[in-house]
């Protein structure tokens, strides 16, 4: 018992905040109600451009192993991307400000923000039939795939 006259069974199982704040991405994400959205972790990397995203990308592979970046762009001056694993996004916002602008010395700030990736996830099916597409014009010999007339394909 947690307190006098009341039962543990009886407390509501509230839904812990991030999952929530996770189905509210997915309600909101691609105009409707869609489970196949990803939400995923958005690093920025503020008036990135002006330093190169080759610099930046080889400074944050410097600090944080395993680094994976998706949709990597250009946003006006920063420098915007993904990454699916909540660890590795929080290792990196960690670095903010603790890494320099080489031209300046002044700090590099990075944000980190949770949000829809602006793409959705595929069936198994539809993977599949992608996988055995490429198989067919892969060259083992030159390591290459053949995407000559690929929109003809069966």
């Amino acid at each position: 018992m947690l307190f006098p006259g009341s039962d543990y069974k009886n407390v509501s199982k509230k839904m812990p905040l991030e999952s929530r704040r996770d189905k509210q991405l997915l309600r909101g994400a691609a105009g409707g109600s869609s489970s196949a959205a990803v939400v995923m972790n958005q690093i920025k990397v503020v008036r990135g451009a002006r330093i190169g995203k080759e610099f930046i990308m080889r400074l944050i592979g410097q600090y944080v192993d395993d680094v994976k970046p998706l949709l990597l762009r250009v946003d006006r001056a920063d420098i915007t991307f993904f990454i699916e694993d909540d660890d590795i996004a929080a290792a990196i916002q960690a670095i903010s400000r603790r890494i320099r602008d080489p031209a300046s010395n002044t700090p590099i700030t990075i944000l980190r923000t949770r949000m829809s990736a602006g793409f959705t996830t595929i069936l198994l099916s539809e993977k599949q039939l992608i996988e055995e597409c490429l198989r067919k014009r892969y060259l083992a010999e030159t390591h290459s795939l053949d995407l000559s007339e690929f929109g003809l394909d069966e």
